[in-house]
């Protein structure tokens, strides 16, 4: 299903995950499997210049009014910015709003300082996009979320 909403940038192709012709995909999929009681979203294009907050708000506007259960947020970051300790080991880790059950390998993202002056109140995540800012805006607005990351090089 396609979503658009106007804080996207508009992109419209060929949708790779279908092999009959004509099929679209555009900067908002949504993906429902009703028997599992799961949509997924994926963002395939940028947010415009200042419209991360009204994007994020309008999503779990949507979130809420659905009366979903939980957000699973996916995504990466850049694997050129990790610290020594990031180096080894998984490249997977995760962030959670809530007392959520992880499995034991998995690891939480470490705490970071930035030395920039971006006003950045919430986890440092280089290359995430809006993760950091959605999982912000989830612990904010009481939504049970759950961030989970790879390192990359994209």
């Amino acid at each position: 299903v396609q979503v658009l909403h106007p804080s996207l940038v508009p992109v419209v192709g060929p949708d790779p995950n279908s092999s009959e012709d004509g099929q679209v995909a555009t900067a908002l999929q949504m993906y429902i499997a009703r028997e599992e009681k799961l949509v997924i979203f994926q963002i395939r294009s940028g947010i415009l210049p200042g419209q991360g907050s009204v994007f994020i708000s309008d999503f779990l506007e949507w979130f809420q009014k659905n009366k979903c259960k939980e957000l699973l947020i996916v995504g990466s970051m850049h694997s050129h910015e990790r610290i020594d300790k990031q180096i080894t080991g998984s490249p997977l880790r995760y962030m959670t709003t809530w007392d959520r059950s992880i499995p034991a390998d998995c690891v939480q993202l470490e705490a970071r300082n930035t030395d920039d002056d971006s006003g950045s109140t919430g986890p440092y995540i280089p290359g995430g996009g809006i993760s950091s800012r959605m999982l912000t805006s989830c612990q904010d607005s009481k939504v049970p979320a759950t961030l989970l990351l790879t390192f990359c090089s994209e």
